[in-house]
């Protein structure tokens, strides 16, 4: 069963520590990933909690990110971006649809992080997994 005190424990030590902390979010539309977000981070930072959909990268503080590459087709449009330097810098970084546009091979080099799973079942109810 999922934990999120554990988790949150594991970002605010990350944050003290100035260690990078990479969170992947897989899921289809709908299945909670920023609500996800959003009550982790609440805990964490004052700031507002929004869909990235837009936006693609929200900032919340100094080095806590939230990504979102549900709309990003190719790796060319993360160019214009600081997604690589985000993710491969001392920040704590939640990344909704990861593997929209972005080689897995391009995690792998990060040493701090967790794939989360989340979905809905037929019933309407709510699951979490840590991969």
């Amino acid at each position: 069963m999922f934990k999120r005190h554990l988790l949150i424990r594991m970002i605010k030590q990350a944050i003290r520590q100035h260690k990078p902390f990479v969170v992947l979010l897989n899921g289809d539309i709908g299945a909670g990933k920023t609500t996800f977000v959003s009550k982790i981070l609440k805990k964490i930072v004052s700031a507002q909690i929004t869909s990235p959909t837009f936006t693609i990268i929200n900032q919340y503080s100094n080095n806590i990110f939230h990504i979102d590459l549900y709309r990003i087709k190719d790796e060319k449009e993360l160019q214009n971006t600081d997604f690589y330097e985000i993710i491969h810098g001392d920040n704590v970084v939640f990344i909704e649809h990861p593997y929209n546009c972005v080689h897995a091979s391009e995690y792998k080099n990060i040493k701090y992080g967790l794939s989360i799973d989340l979905w809905i079942d037929k019933k309407g109810k709510h699951h979490v997994k840590i991969g």
